[in-house]
């Protein structure tokens, strides 16, 4: 590999994980997430170095000759390929995808369960609730044995349900939404399927983040495709619920007033969420109250990321007030 291309490699990679894992849109109702940073670009499409502005080196200026005319310095220009990079992102959903390999790995887990490898449930008892962490999250793989056909967890049970949203090796793990542990047992339940793949749990990254708050996963159901997950999921009311189509998964969490997107940004991009479905969120929100139930969106010892969620949620309503005062910009 020759000197510049090593350079120009560098400089990617110096470029990747500086956006890696970031959903920085701070009004966003949406929420996101870190997966592997794996964004498919072609060789000739790697940022290009630019060429330096040459400036003319002027001699001392001689009495017998006269001046000979300033060279004019070349103006520096973006190279083709950051110019065609910059399209790509633009172009969006169309544009850019996300690596063979990464595909790949996306697409295998949404795979049916080979019925060899499926653990027979004994007559009479419950299926149980398996959460399989992938390895980029790095979780532990959980079975738990609910109370009824629809979830109600012990308070062991919950325990291992917090090792399995956690990251492996983390001393203590953050405790988990109940109601989201059922609401992720239903689904699998509806959809006949033998365990859950977690594709990221709690994650510490920021105040506001459901995520952070234990409220929140982000799923595939074997054999189940995130479109038909979604709807489903949907109906329960009162959730947060986004499509990720190019990185493979949805996302779920539960909340006072649902909300739904989708969002077509590339494994560990900034997000990019959609609103939709706004009439359809109020409805399934509307029926939920029709069949008795209210929003639920507690989480045990919990007292310290709520505080730091309200400061956020503070500070975005006060930053939406604000631009919606600000007068329309002539274009």
């Amino acid at each position: 590999m020759t000197q510049p291309t090593v350079a120009r490699v560098l400089f990617w990679v110096a470029t990747v994980a500086s956006v890696g894992g970031m959903c920085s849109t701070p009004l966003a109702l949406a929420e996101s997430r870190a997966l592997l940073p794996i964004i498919a670009e072609p060789e000739d499409s790697l940022p290009q170095e630019e060429e330096p502005v040459v400036e003319p080196v002027e001699a001392k200026p001689d009495p017998t000759r006269k001046p000979a005319a300033r060279k004019r310095a070349p103006v520096a220009t973006k190279s083709p390929a950051r110019a065609a990079q910059k399209v790509g992102r633009a172009g969006m959903p169309g544009g850019r995808q996300p690596t063979a390999e990464y595909r790949r790995i996306r697409d295998a887990w949404h795979l049916p369960i080979p019925a060899e490898q499926i653990e027979p449930v004994l007559e009479g008892a419950l299926q149980p609730l398996v959460l399989a962490p992938i390895d980029a999250h790095g979780g532990e793989r959980v079975t738990l044995i609910p109370a009824t056909d629809k979830g109600g967890f012990s308070e062991e049970q919950k325990q291992l349900a917090a090792r399995a949203f956690s990251p492996l090796g983390r001393k203590k793990p953050h405790p988990i939404s109940p109601r989201l542990l059922d609401l992720v047992y239903r689904a699998m339940r509806h959809f006949d399927a033998p365990l859950v793949h977690l594709i990221s749990g709690y994650r510490a990254d920021r105040a506001g983040s459901r995520h952070t708050q234990g409220r929140a996963i982000d799923m595939v159901i074997p054999g189940v495709s995130n479109e038909e997950l979604a709807a489903y999921v949907r109906q329960f009311g009162f959730v947060g619920v986004g499509v990720y189509p190019k990185s493979g998964f949805v996302h779920l969490d539960v909340r006072d007033t649902s909300f739904f997107w989708v969002d077509n940004s590339l494994p560990n991009e900034r997000c990019r969420p959609e609103p939709t479905l706004l009439g359809e969120a109020k409805a399934m929100d509307a029926r939920a109250r029709d069949r008795g139930e209210e929003p639920n969106t507690f989480v045990p010892n919990n007292d310290k990321e709520d505080t730091a969620a309200a400061k956020a949620y503070k500070r975005r309503a006060q930053q939406r007030r604000k631009l919606a005062a600000q007068p329309p910009r002539n274009l």
